[in-house]
């Protein structure tokens, strides 16, 4: 899949919609996107480290960032401004574009996502990963 650098003009008061309804078009409107949701999926394990070294490999240095941190504090919940802040992004509206693709990729090697999430019913959501999953993605870093 070719990708290529798009630069859109949004309102202000619309770039959450904006960033809410390109990832849902990532995740639901890309062909990639339909073959992982056929895809049956399991729960990062102790032993998926290689696996998942290499779905490490294909995050963005910046979506990198955005699970180091939760890597380096596995359980800990991360409103959307929070998680944003301390990945150095420079809006919390980038973060489910930031989220999208190694979801896919984590789908496409059979494995669920390595983060969890919830909407808040005051606006944005919360981040968090497993401590297992975090031990196998702390392990996979170090391989990198």
């Amino acid at each position: 899949m070719n990708s290529q650098n798009v630069t859109v003009l949004v309102p202000s008061d619309r770039i959450a919609a904006f960033y809410a309804a390109f990832a849902r078009w990532l995740e639901d409107g890309s062909e990639m996107a339909q073959e992982a949701s056929s895809v049956s999926t399991s729960v990062w394990t102790d032993g998926d480290e290689t696996l998942a070294a290499e779905v490490w490999s294909k995050f963005t240095v910046a979506a990198r960032k955005v699970f180091d941190v939760m890597i380096d504090n596995p359980g800990k919940h991360y409103g959307s401004e929070r998680l944003a802040e301390l990945a150095g992004l420079e809006t919390m509206y980038m973060l489910a574009g930031m989220v999208s693709w190694p979801k896919k990729h984590c789908e496409r090697a059979g494995k669920e996502p390595l983060f969890r999430t919830h909407s808040l019913s005051t606006g944005g959501s919360n981040y968090w990963m497993e401590e297992t999953t975090a031990r196998v993605f702390r392990e996979a870093r170090d391989m990198a």
